[in-house]
């Protein structure tokens, strides 16, 4: 076989009415798949003469682009792993990902002090003298091989590797492409790279922005939003925050909403009212909140934003957590103990039932094997059950299931805490808060052992919520009463998403202020 996404271009070079791959919004060029795949193996002969053979990996830190894009290709055709590694992290971070990673060929947009790199331009065809060499011909490849390698966010210390498999990229094209073509997609905007390598393979012209991507909360909506309605926007995923920013922006009339067909946001971090708003200004658009990790591709469970809207009324407001959907086509999810660390087999014993949180674990063909070069990680992470010898992974997520199988997440594992007024499940709290006291953004944090937890909010909702409105949302719903807290400025999160609330810093901030 050949990498699903290589045969998958092929394809596209033998339709007469296929109308682009890739739009780069940077210059405005849409490329054909004739084109693309050609360009894609002069690029494919240029890493061969830096000695890129199969197997080897090469390092790409550079901003999205057609000449990124050729890259991941050429790759592909000669076997080669592309590692995804994030250009916005530290420079020390970056420097020890690279040293673990050994690859044959870095390709970076900016140097590295005592690191040999490689500048994007060497790579652009359009500054290459035209070639007559002969096509490149694509390797074979096994299910099993890695296909590229992509890197975790690092929230929890150094950033590991995920090798993605074919069979793994083969699962996920085939899903994606079945969810969303009824609906008429035919254009993504790809606000994350290796989406839009993605796209590619399920019959869409990739629509690369010219945006800093990597900075969603900060990123020019109106810039956005124009590429968006000039290039083509079937189907977005984007960042939570980038959805509320939208749908703010449109409720003050200062953008008009683009002609979304498909949206979609990360599933955890999702607060149901900014759907409900969303839905508001997009009307026409249907709007997905799948759940998944970069261990285990999207969608292991997918739920449609008035579904959870719905459930959000009758669940999520009272407590109950944020719901998440059930499982996608031909995965799995379960609820495991979350004290049990030391476990690496399972069997149906050690399945929680209906209603009982414990740390959620999924099995399927997008859930990945391993952590590169982390055999520490792995072990830890990856559960075989005993009977029918399936693997399954520790997403890190608390949740349960309930009677009807749907999948309701509590928090991340990392930050449950143990207080002496009971066990916190932060995500499921503040999810209360933010839906009774109508604010977008909070963090409940608490040291462990505390007689006190903290709810913290930007300084924006000063003035606005007050510690009698916190106690009365409190009370009613039996939550133990927090302190109120405003902390300077929007709350510290991710560097990807800018949505996922980096609780370690707020409660350092808590506990080091001056006043408590």
């Amino acid at each position: 076989m050949l990498n699903p996404l290589v045969q998958a271009l092929l394809s596209r070079c033998d339709d007469p009415e296929d109308r682009g791959v890739l739009t780069d919004c940077a210059s405005g060029r849409t490329v054909s798949a004739q084109q693309f795949w050609n360009d894609s193996q002069q690029v494919a002969r240029l890493l061969a003469q830096h000695g890129v053979v199969r197997g080897d990996h090469v390092a790409v830190t550079m901003p999205a682009g057609e000449v990124f894009a050729h890259i991941i290709y050429a790759c592909f055709v000669i076997g080669a792993v592309p590692a995804f590694v994030d250009a916005g992290t530290s420079k020390e971070i970056l420097t020890k990902c690279i040293e673990e990673l050994e690859p044959k060929l870095w390709v970076s947009a900016s140097p590295v002090p005592g690191q040999e790199t490689r500048y994007p331009e060497h790579f652009d065809v359009r500054q290459q003298p035209p070639s007559a060499a002969e096509a490149v011909q694509p390797v074979e490849v096994s299910g099993d091989d890695a296909a590229l390698l992509l890197y975790t966010s690092g929230t929890t210390g150094l950033p590991k590797g995920v090798p993605w498999t074919c069979a793994h990229l083969a699962s996920y094209v085939r899903i994606q492409r079945d969810s969303y073509e009824p609906f008429g997609v035919k254009s993504e905007f790809a606000f994350f790279a290796h989406l839009g390598i993605k796209a590619i393979a399920m019959g869409r012209r990739a629509v690369i922005p010219a945006l800093d991507e990597t900075q969603p909360a900060l990123l020019s909506l109106p810039d956005a939003v124009r590429q968006m309605a000039a290039h083509g926007c079937d189907y977005v995923f984007a960042s939570p925050v980038f959805w509320q920013r939208l749908s703010d922006a449109c409720l003050g009339g200062t953008v008009e909403a683009p002609p979304v067909k498909v949206a979609a946001t990360a599933g955890a971090a999702v607060n149901p009212g900014m759907l409900a708003t969303l839905a508001e200004v997009m009307p026409g658009t249907r709007i997905y909140v799948p759940y998944a990790s970069t261990e285990a591709l999207m969608p292991i469970t997918l739920i449609e934003a008035g579904t959870m809207a719905a459930l959000s009324e009758t669940g999520t407001r009272l407590g109950h957590g944020v719901p998440l959907g059930r499982a996608a086509e031909d995965t799995r999810v379960a609820v495991i103990d979350p004290r049990a660390s030391e476990l690496r087999e399972i069997t149906d014993a050690d399945l929680l039932g209906p209603g009982q949180i414990g740390e959620l674990i999924v099995s399927g063909p997008r859930v990945t094997t391993e952590y590169f070069k982390r055999p520490e990680l792995t072990d830890y992470a990856k559960l075989r059950h005993t009977g029918d010898g399936s693997l399954w992974h520790r997403m890190g997520d608390v949740g349960y299931l309930d009677a009807e199988a749907m999948v309701w997440f509590m928090c991340r594992k990392k930050h449950v805490v143990d207080t002496a007024v009971g066990r916190v499940y932060p995500d499921q709290q503040e999810q209360v808060y933010n839906h009774h006291l109508g604010i977008y953004d909070s963090a409940v944090v608490a040291a462990p052992g505390a007689d006190r937890v903290r709810l913290v909010l930007s300084d924006v909702f000063r003035g606005r919520v007050s510690p009698q409105d916190v106690q009365a949302v409190a009370e009613q719903f039996n939550l133990p009463v927090p302190r109120l807290v405003f902390y300077p400025g929007r709350l510290p999160s991710d560097r990807r998403h800018n949505s996922k609330i980096d609780r370690e810093a707020i409660l350092d901030w808590c506990l080091h202020r001056k006043t408590n």
